[in-house]
């Protein structure tokens, strides 16, 4: 956690290593590896290459994910990832538990009246301290329909959440592809923010500036206390 003026910002993201979980096949672990020595400079210089799916760690993904003709990255505005209002709820679940809207809409009351629209959500489950956990991606928390719901009816420009997985992995009911029928970008999976708590702040997320992609690794950062 930073703190610099009146503000703090806190590293919501989780940490990409060689031994971290990863999606099933086609998807795989990231590798890092060391470059070989380069020969057309005359004092030693020491760099690394990765080599790792878009959807590695915390990334930001857009509706291209779902249909070919959904909205790419480089397409999306800086406004949307970079200092986007935002709010936090603390929904905790254990092992294999959904999150219902109710229960979002219960921790939206408390923090303000809204309206929400543009603003993006994120839910924190407590899963994120499960992140380097042998079962962080079968056992994960997920969203129940009424949740996306709730989104698009409040229309939030961004869910975000600390699981893997949005969907329940073991009967999943296709409701990512009526959430990316929205103009909405999805944020996972986060970490840390137990440290956030439910409140409003702001988040920065931008993507990498790469062409024509419809997902992006990021680092994830909330924002306390900036301001309007």
């Amino acid at each position: 956690m930073n703190t610099s003026g009146s503000y703090r910002m806190i590293d919501i993201s989780g940490p990409v290593h060689p031994q971290m979980w990863h999606y099933p096949d086609p998807y795989f672990a990231p590798e890092i590896f060391d470059l070989p020595p380069v020969s057309w400079l005359t004092e030693p210089v020491y760099s690394e290459a990765v080599r790792m799916p878009l959807q590695t760690g915390t990334y930001v993904e857009t509706a291209a994910h779902v249909r070919p003709d959904g909205v790419r990255l480089d397409d999306v505005p800086l406004a949307r990832t970079v200092l986007l209002p935002a709010v936090c709820v603390q929904v905790p679940k254990g092992p294999g538990e959904p999150v219902r809207a109710r229960e979002v809409r219960r921790v939206l009351d408390n923090i303000g009246p809204g309206p929400w629209d543009g603003y993006g959500l994120l839910i924190s489950t407590g899963w994120g301290t499960h992140w380097d956990e042998p079962d962080y991606l079968d056992a994960c928390p997920y969203f129940d329909d009424d949740v996306i719901d709730e989104v698009l009816a409040q229309r939030f420009s961004l869910l975000g959440g600390d699981t893997p997985r949005f969907e329940n992995p073991a009967a999943p009911s296709g409701h990512l592809r009526r959430f990316f029928r929205s103009d909405a970008l999805l944020l996972a999976p986060l970490a840390n923010l137990g440290a956030v708590g439910s409140n409003s702040g702001h988040l920065i997320a931008a993507p990498l500036p790469i062409r024509r992609i419809s997902a992006s690794p990021v680092r994830a950062v909330w924002v306390q206390g900036l301001g309007v």
